[in-house]
């Protein structure tokens, strides 16, 4: 019952960063996400339907914990002199420790190997990368994080993973409405080509599960937009990149059990 409390309360924060307690039994797991497409030439729109775009209104994306955030508050060693403390029972959990969940590292996607490997390849385009640390969600109801490349969804002061994300950034028709059209008439923000949006997310029950469901926006040959959808669940094993494919593009997941909480430098 205790451990389920806290679950809850992890999940309730809507994935802010908070300190769970060690001794709850609840485990942390990094999960990195990255998300490639293939440099395949785009049909005309009319040949292609677009699929359905992500619901993504409740959902928020994983963002750095502050500065003076530690990873691990160490636990407090009780008053061995108090009148209160009493030897603990063999085997009984005593640590008071906590530990952040639900926060992104600041590892920028140029570090990551396999982000450089893929973005080399004559075929394929690096498009995405992040990594965070939270525990394991209902399989039932996986808690899903939003994951986006898009300028829209990002902070000035954050940088994008896409390659040409200042063409992305400045893009001066997303959101405005066109002069010679009534006041009252908004344009529908412009999702560039190589966009992707979606959401992820790690479950555990008897055994762990990603969750994906992204979109991937393409240029089309007579200059629309393309949207294609990628939704699929499956067992993943810790510690492994886990392959979500589609003919366009690929989500890559990999969760691995932290067993080190040592505070950050």
């Amino acid at each position: 019952m205790k451990k389920m409390m806290y679950l809850l309360l992890a999940i309730q924060t809507g994935h802010a960063a908070n300190y769970l307690p060690l001794s709850s039994g609840i485990q942390l797991y990094d999960v990195e996400v990255l998300v490639f497409a293939r440099l395949l030439s785009q049909p005309e729109s009319n040949q292609v339907s677009n699929r359905a775009e992500v619901d993504l209104t409740s959902l928020n994306a994983m963002e750095a914990a502050d500065d003076d955030m530690a990873w691990l508050i160490e636990s407090e060693k009780p008053d061995q002199e108090g009148d209160q403390w009493q030897v603990p029972i063999e085997g009984e959990k005593t640590s008071d420790a906590k530990a952040l969940a639900w926060f992104s590292f600041n590892d920028l996607p140029s570090d990551n190997a396999v982000f450089n490997k893929i973005d080399k390849h004559p075929s394929m385009r690096a498009l995405f990368y992040q990594k965070w640390r939270q525990p394991a969600t209902p399989y039932r109801n996986p808690g899903f994080v939003k994951i986006s490349n898009w300028s829209e969804d990002i902070p000035v002061d954050q940088p994008l993973d896409a390659p040409e994300e200042e063409s992305i950034r400045n893009n001066t028709l997303a959101g405005f409405a066109n002069e010679n059209e009534p006041e009252d008439t908004f344009l529908v923000p412009i999702k560039p080509d190589y966009t992707i949006r979606g959401k992820v997310a790690f479950s555990k029950q008897r055994f762990q599960h990603g969750h994906v469901d992204i979109n991937l926006y393409r240029e089309s040959l007579d200059g629309e937009t393309i949207i294609y959808r990628t939704e699929q669940s499956t067992q993943i094993e810790l510690g492994s990149w886990q392959y979500f494919d589609h003919p366009q593009f690929g989500v890559m997941m990999k969760v691995t059990l932290v067993t080190d909480f040592s505070n950050k430098p």
